[in-house]
């Protein structure tokens, strides 16, 4: 199959699981020397990323060596994500939220994420342009440079339905009383002859 006929089938199965049309969806190839590339571009903030990704990458082609390392030449890519328009008005939103606490160290939560600015970002990269977005549990669900992107980021996942989650409680483990019983004491026989004097043995 090669990279028109992939494109092809891409929109047909977007048509057939999502009913969406070329104004939803739009679905382009790009042939190079070296491969090929398909690029799906999301219209409307109303279909799921994650979705559309799930139907459109099936239909990528890479090879790939014995140690999994990718291939040169050959090869068709599918990249998928929303365009500007598509999920704008909800980036404007993210902004004007996240801005309220640019370079103020404080945080604001943005259904069920922590976001903030932070002074000194990963692998000492510093500057005070780095966001990060934790859920209730310390989990790092974003951490990207610029607040447009971190505002982008955040839409994209919520377009595509993530919901994060309720903090968990750890709980210690039960304990467990054991009890043993020591071992009884060997008999002797001056003991034995003891207790049947007594009539006991």
């Amino acid at each position: 199959m090669n990279t028109n006929e992939r494109a092809k089938a891409i929109r047909k199965e977007l048509r057939a699981k999502l009913g969406a049309t070329s104004r939803d969806i739009s679905v382009r190839s790009d042939k190079y020397s070296m491969g090929a590339t398909i690029y799906v571009k999301i219209k409307s903030a109303d279909y799921s990323l994650e979705a559309v990704k799930e139907i459109a990458e099936s239909h990528a082609s890479i090879r790939r060596d014995s140690f999994g390392e990718i291939l040169k030449g050959g090869n068709v890519y599918v990249s998928v994500d929303y365009t500007a328009e598509a999920i704008a008005p909800l980036v404007d939103e993210l902004q004007e939220k996240l801005v309220s606490v640019y370079r103020s160290g404080e945080t604001v939560e943005i259904k069920g994420l922590s976001c903030r600015n932070v002074e000194d970002g990963h692998n000492g990269f510093g500057g005070l342009e780095y966001w990060e977005a934790l859920d209730a549990n310390g989990e790092e669900i974003v951490f990207t440079y610029g607040l447009a992107s971190i505002a982008r980021q955040l839409a994209e996942k919520f377009c595509s339905g993530y919901t994060a989650p309720k903090k968990t409680e750890k709980t210690r483990p039960a304990l467990r009383l054991v009890t043993e019983t020591a071992p009884a004491a060997p008999t002797t026989n001056t003991q034995i002859e003891f207790l049947s004097h007594l009539g006991i043995v």
